[in-house]
């Protein structure tokens, strides 16, 4: 009996462990590419108004972003870095995890491609996580940017 309930203990103990850390959220990449019509800019919506408002009809095309699947009980986070004539490319993401109290979306922005470093870039990514309302948080290059509510856009 000693046994079962020390196990139990252990195992509320990990678990309570592991979720302050933070579990793993799934994601999918729906659009990127080097045309960002934003200049740094980190967002979060809920449905395509957000798209339909800021971005050009021909942007919205070429991506598939007025596809109203791709909000059917999840968001978008998008990251649009801008301008760079630093050869900065390319957005990978080293992991998206969900704590207690927010999202944390944590990326690096690298030069995958030594030959176009002398031209100006405009990276972004777009990708679908679930749905939630909790505060997202963006970890560019190790560098916490920003927590707030104000990212979301939602009608």
């Amino acid at each position: 009996m000693k046994v079962q309930f020390l196990i139990f203990l252990f195992s509320l103990i990990s678990l309570s462990i592991s979720s302050q850390d933070g579990l793993d959220l799934n994601y999918k990449i729906i659009a990127e590419g080097n045309d960002s019509p934003f200049n740094n800019l980190k967002i979060v919506c809920f449905n395509k108004y957000f798209n339909l408002e800021y971005t050009n009809g021909l942007f919205r095309r070429k991506y598939g972003l007025n596809d109203k699947s791709i909000y059917k009980k999840k968001m978008l986070a998008q990251i649009f870095i801008g301008e760079n004539d630093q050869g900065f490319d390319q957005i990978k993401i080293n992991r998206i995890k969900e704590t207690p109290f927010e999202i944390i979306i944590d990326y690096d922005i690298l030069n995958s491609n030594v030959k176009n470093d002398t031209d100006i870039i405009n990276p972004f990514l777009i990708i679908q996580i679930k749905k939630s309302r909790k505060p997202v948080s963006f970890i560019e290059n190790g560098i916490k940017l920003t927590s707030n509510q104000k990212l979301y856009i939602g009608n």
